[in-house]
């Protein structure tokens, strides 16, 4: 168990990718726009004596924009926002990622492999990149997970995972936003005839470097928790096709620290948010070499909820479609590669990337 443990924590750190992905705030990131001081007027001369300059009459000119701490605040959750929702888009499919090699046998299959001798499950790793704009602010975000099963029934696995991310996010308000996180927890997987679920549960910490107008604040930290559950059915196909349509639903909070840049207090931000998706995926076999497979074809819609959306977050309905490609050998690897394009449907928000995956059994 401590090899074991120790390949997770060496992986971790080998996965030290840069990948994008982001979400954004339909109140909280349109009409932001950089910090302006107050227009002074200019003093009129007189037409008939340009030596004689004529007093301005009325007040001066109203600023630009509005006040500096609500510029930078509505930039800052326009941030933790588009985080929040990028890292609940983007969670790795546990249902896919463990039934990759026998649509037809899932757990079971597990609880073969777990009667030889030393750790018999897998270790698996996923990457996901993805670019996201809402109202034309930008985040760049992406995950990697590293996780494994740890125990073994005839129908249900038992593991834990560990999740890096990182995003950056530049603008708006000039202000640009560079962070780190990670999160731990553990994971579960039920299955039941044609019917199979799964549940995670994860909690972390992450440093976010803020950066605007000259002004630096270094390692603003930040709590956070996620859940998410998935429940999935199968149907076979005369020519081999498999359906597996599905519903999932996950939640997400974080809380980021008060800080203060350009001399502009920025207050403590909770977001609290939850997405509900509906859909299902088409599995289409393949032959390639000495290696079976399938290609992937999955659509889904996805709705956000909770008291964040709308605000920092998206929550129109919107579509999401996912083609990919898996390949396998039994008892041995398996690897995925899929590209996605998310917000159909939604005008104000748009988003594309691709996924890993890598299976390695033991």
């Amino acid at each position: 168990m401590s090899t074991f443990l120790k390949s997770i924590l060496t992986t971790s750190l080998i996965l030290g990718v840069w990948t994008p992905s982001a979400t954004l705030a339909q109140d909280a990131c349109e009409n932001i726009t950089p910090i302006m001081a107050p227009t002074e007027p200019t003093d009129p001369q007189d037409p008939d004596d340009p030596d004689d300059p004529v007093e301005p009459e009325g007040p001066m000119d109203p600023p630009i924009v509005t006040n500096a701490g609500e510029s930078a605040e509505g930039a800052n959750n326009c941030f933790v926002g588009g985080r929040a929702a990028a890292i609940l888009s983007n969670q790795p499919d546990l249902q896919t990622r463990r039934s990759a090699q026998n649509y037809g046998i899932y757990a079971s299959q597990a609880g073969g492999i777990a009667e030889t001798e030393g750790f018999s499950g897998p270790l698996w790793v996923s990457l996901s990149a993805r670019k996201s704009e809402l109202d034309g602010a930008e985040l760049n975000q992406g995950i990697a997970t590293v996780g494994g099963d740890l125990f073994f029934t005839d129908n249900s696995i038992f593991g834990v995972m560990l999740q890096s991310d990182f995003a950056y996010q530049d603008g708006p308000s000039d202000t640009s936003f560079d962070a780190t996180g990670v999160m731990a927890g553990v994971y579960a997987i039920y299955i039941s005839g044609d019917l199979a679920f799964d549940a995670r549960l994860l909690g972390g910490r992450s440093s976010t470097d803020v950066s605007g107008s000259g002004d630096r604040v270094d390692g603003v930290d930040s709590t956070r928790w996620l859940a998410a559950a998935q429940v999935s059915s199968q149907t076979q196909l005369d020519n081999g096709h498999l359906l597996v349509p599905h519903a999932s639903v996950g939640w997400f909070e974080d809380k980021m620290d008060a800080y203060t840049l350009n001399a502009v207090p920025v207050e403590e931000k909770t977001i609290r948010y939850g997405q509900a998706d509906l859909g299902g995926t088409w599995l289409i076999p393949i032959t390639m070499g000495s290696s079976d497979g399938n290609i992937i074809l999955g659509a889904s819609g996805i709705i956000g909820f909770g008291e964040s959306a709308g605000e920092e977050v998206p929550d129109d309905l919107r579509g999401r479609v996912d083609v990919g490609i898996e390949l396998f050998r039994n008892d041995a690897w398996s690897v995925s590669g899929m590209i996605f394009g998310d917000g159909l449907g939604d005008d104000n928000f748009e988003a594309y990337g691709a996924d890993l995956g890598v299976t390695l059994w033991f």
